[in-house]
């Protein structure tokens, strides 16, 4: 669904046009200059050492070399005493790893042609500004002024998503993905061509860069949907989108219980026993229950203004767009899912990033109503079909404005 649209001017439509490249590119440029003022303090972690030593083994490094060029990065990051390994070094806990290809090799060129260190950063920062670009794009696929859209890429790079996707972490390509998903999936519900190619090109990559990730965004995709569909059975497009990605849940389920790939036992265990450290406990799922409830009260009492942000962005995204809002919600449950599955503070933000999709999507769209409408007192009209809807159709033979789109 597109926003709420008034007809600019000529003058005006000419401005916007003018200035459609540049929002972006305002937004890149700064981004990169941000980061190049901060580059000194980037954060490597036991997860990066982990990522950096699948990388060189891609590259053809036998694995004990592998082991001691990313030790040697880990240690040179950090001041303390370097430790002769990186513990925990258990095969339960680097199989985590070892089944989560996709960043390693997608970072594997630039680390051959850079090196360790600058490689893994250029990767960091090609990623979160895609990540930045897809944002822009979806909120301009939905009908957002290019400085309504820009303000989500800039809320994308400079907030709490660009901090994650900047680190050596499977965190950049994940949002990548997802975002590349949720942008084809709102594409297929809108009936706009190419919506499947995104979708399954996304989620592919998905799959790739951490499999748990896609198996829970696939459910999630499914249940909203088909939520949607029972709510307005006209909606045959969410119907079919519900049914196509809950098969596809199902299906992922399938290949990894084959495979034998570590799942959400294996989640549980590794919070359990201290990332394998101590012996398997019996019964996990009683013995994680209050954790989570744990976290999540935690959780609220610290996170309470990004709960209230998240909530209205995921109001007026439901309201302006809701066909938007479908995928967007899809990604949130995913993250609060990921950090239901592993409830760790410590872990501060990073499990729960994707709760940040509707916040992005949804905070600049009602920014922007909100301050048209105090700036024009004249009622806005929206598009057919959108929930807050309420003109006629227009006579025949009058000019319609093209749906979508207003000068900012």
């Amino acid at each position: 669904m597109a926003t709420p649209t008034l007809t600019p001017a000529p003058g005006a439509r000419r401005a916007a046009a003018a200035v459609r490249p540049t929002a972006p590119l305002l937004v890149l440029l700064l981004f990169l200059c941000f980061q190049a003022a901060v580059a000194s303090h980037w954060a490597y972690s036991n997860d990066s050492y982990r990522y950096t030593r699948s990388t060189l083994e891609f590259l053809g490094e036998p694995p004990a070399e592998a082991r001691a060029q990313a030790r040697a990065v880990y240690c040179a990051e950090h001041p303390a005493p370097c430790p002769a390994t990186i513990a925990p070094d258990s095969p339960a806990y680097e199989r985590i790893f070892t089944t989560r290809p996709g960043y390693p090799l997608l970072a594997a060129p630039a680390v051959a042609l850079l090196g360790v260190v600058p490689g893994l950063w250029t990767t960091a920062l090609v990623l979160t500004a895609a990540a930045g670009l897809l944002a822009y794009g979806l909120l301009r696929e939905a009908g957002a002024g290019v400085w309504t859209a820009a303000g989500g890429q800039a809320l994308l790079v400079f907030g709490a998503p660009g901090n994650w996707a900047m680190r050596p972490l499977t965190e950049g390509l994940v949002l990548v993905a997802v975002l590349a998903c949720v942008l084809g999936a709102y594409r297929i519900l809108e009936g706009r061509r190419p919506g499947a190619a995104w979708l399954l090109t996304g989620f592919a990559v998905l799959c790739a860069a951490k499999y748990s990730t896609a198996l829970l965004f696939a459910g999630a995709l499914g249940a909203v949907c088909l939520v949607r569909w029972a709510l307005v059975r006209e909606d045959r497009a969410a119907r079919g989108l519900g049914l196509a990605a809950a098969g596809a849940a199902g299906a992922l389920a399938v290949v990894c219980r084959l495979l034998g790939l570590p799942g959400a036992g294996h989640a549980a265990q590794e919070v359990l026993t201290e990332h394998f450290t101590r012996p398997e406990v019996a019964e996990p799922w009683l013995r994680m229950a209050p954790l989570v409830a744990q976290y999540w009260l935690t959780w609220g009492r610290g996170q309470s203004a990004f709960a209230a942000l998240l909530a209205v962005s995921a109001v007026a995204l439901w309201r302006l767009h809701p066909r938007l809002a479908l995928p967007a919600l899809a990604a949130a449950a995913t993250g609060a899912a990921t950090a239901s599955a592993l409830p760790r503070p410590d872990e501060l933000d990073r499990l729960w990033l994707l709760m940040w999709v509707p916040v992005v999507l949804g905070a600049p769209l009602l920014a922007a109503l909100l301050s048209r409408t105090r700036q024009d007192p004249v009622q806005p009209s929206y598009p057919s079909g959108s929930l807050l809807c309420t003109e006629r159709p227009a006579p025949a033979g009058a000019t319609v404005p093209e749906p979508g789109r207003f000068a900012h």
